[in-house]
């Protein structure tokens, strides 16, 4: 909580410069607030979904945010957000600062941290009130990251009958994520990327794409790397013909040293009348890399009847492991009868299969309904099942939610 606390002091402090005279005379302040309570309803050996188990929590998902914006007048602007998530035992945390200063009434410039736009909902992604589902789909919206320091450029403009947005980005995160479930140390370097929508009344398409360098020091796999290559090093002195260097590309992919990444996009949103309907699908490769290629998507529908909006949405978890890099090292690593050789092979070959796990063949089905019973709040109800084919496992949830903003 110390770390909290300075945060939230500095942040206050920054405010306190903005509400000089000198500076600006307008400061405007806007939150939100998810309340969610959930627990799995399927036989507890299927695992889990969105963090519940047998007992009713509402930790895993609810969450609260502040977002502070000064305007220094001329154009000029400073933006701060504080999230605290239950996840995370309700710690604030400073996850927007950033200046924006418009150029003009089409363009304008952002200089700080803020949310990268690889999704539809990625500006609002936190703030339950903005959409029908109680979360975002997990087969597109979990990547495990979200945010990004550095430059971002916006330009927003009405073609005609259409209205175009394009948000270019350039800039880098440091973070702490999820991968394949274990806790790790992301660093994405060197992003740079862009989103383009259209809207035309009740249509809009959109598309991103974006491309970086990953880093994630991970100590294990370090080890595991020199010893593949210290074990090729051995073969070419101990077998007649082999060739040094035969491994490296096995040492390179189980380790993530500023591997390239790409990240593709492309969503389209149909609401007319009291009908809507959503979709996305998104792409992730990186290269030279044991992580699994990943493609998702989901298609979401709705109606609303008045206060009540009921929905229903399906997603696809594809992620394809690259398990033939494990037939690849067994087929190139011949057996020496040498013992300290012969070992090595042994023991790479038991750690490969961790590090090359990611495969997930599933699917998600979710049903729901949504109440706005107060100008600035609503309830919702959903229950969630994921049938997934790798671990033939199908877990259930159901989470009931309050979305507020204010």
């Amino acid at each position: 909580m110390k770390n909290c606390t300075i945060q939230v002091s500095l942040l206050a402090s920054a405010i306190g410069l903005i509400a000089t005279p000198a500076l600006a005379t307008d400061i405007r302040i806007d939150g939100f607030a998810n309340i969610v309570a959930g627990q799995m309803i399927s036989d507890t050996d299927d695992g889990s979904l969105y963090g519940y188990d047998e007992d009713l929590s509402f930790s895993p998902e609810s969450n609260y945010g502040i977002q502070f914006r000064g305007d220094l007048q001329e154009g000029l602007s400073v933006t701060a957000q504080i999230v605290g998530r239950g996840s995370e035992e309700f710690d604030a945390t400073v996850t927007w600062a950033y200046l924006t200063y418009e150029i003009n009434d089409e363009l304008s410039l952002k200089a700080g941290r803020s949310r990268v736009p690889y999704f539809i909902y990625s500006d609002f992604l936190d703030i339950g009130y903005a959409y029908h589902w109680i979360r975002p789909p997990q087969a597109v919206y979990g990547l495990g990251f979200e945010n990004q320091d550095g430059l971002t450029l916006e330009h927003l403009k009405d073609i005609g009958d259409w209205t175009s947005r394009i948000t270019v980005m350039a800039g880098r995160l440091d973070t702490n994520t999820d991968l394949d479930g274990t806790d790790v140390t992301l660093k994405i370097l060197n992003q740079v990327g862009a989103a383009w929508s259209m809207s035309y009344d009740w249509f809009t398409a959109r598309v991103a794409y974006f491309t970086s360098r990953v880093e994630i020091p991970v100590d294990d796999l370090t080890t595991l790397s020199q010893g593949i290559i210290d074990y090729d090093a051995g073969l070419a002195l101990a077998v007649p013909g082999y060739q040094e260097g035969t491994l490296d590309s096995l040492a390179d992919k189980v380790v993530f040293d500023q591997d390239k990444a790409e990240f593709t996009g492309i969503g389209f949103v149909a609401d007319k009348g009291n009908l809507f309907a959503v979709t996305e699908y998104t792409q992730v490769r990186i290269d030279d890399s044991s992580l699994e290629d990943r493609d998702s998507w989901y298609a979401s529908a709705g109606y609303r009847m008045n206060q009540f909006t009921l929905f229903g949405t399906y997603e696809k978890y594809n992620f394809n492991a690259k398990t033939e890099e494990i037939d690849k090292f067994a087929n190139a690593a011949p057996i020496t009868g040498v013992p300290a050789l012969d070992g090595a092979r042994a023991g790479i070959l038991a750690a490969l299969p961790d590090i090359f796990a990611g495969e997930q063949d599933a699917e998600g089905m979710g049903f729901g309904v949504r109440y706005n019973f107060h100008p600035s709040a609503a309830i919702k109800i959903e229950y969630n099942q994921l049938d997934n084919r790798t671990t033939d496992t199908k877990p259930q949830s159901i989470a009931i939610a309050t979305n507020i903003v204010f």
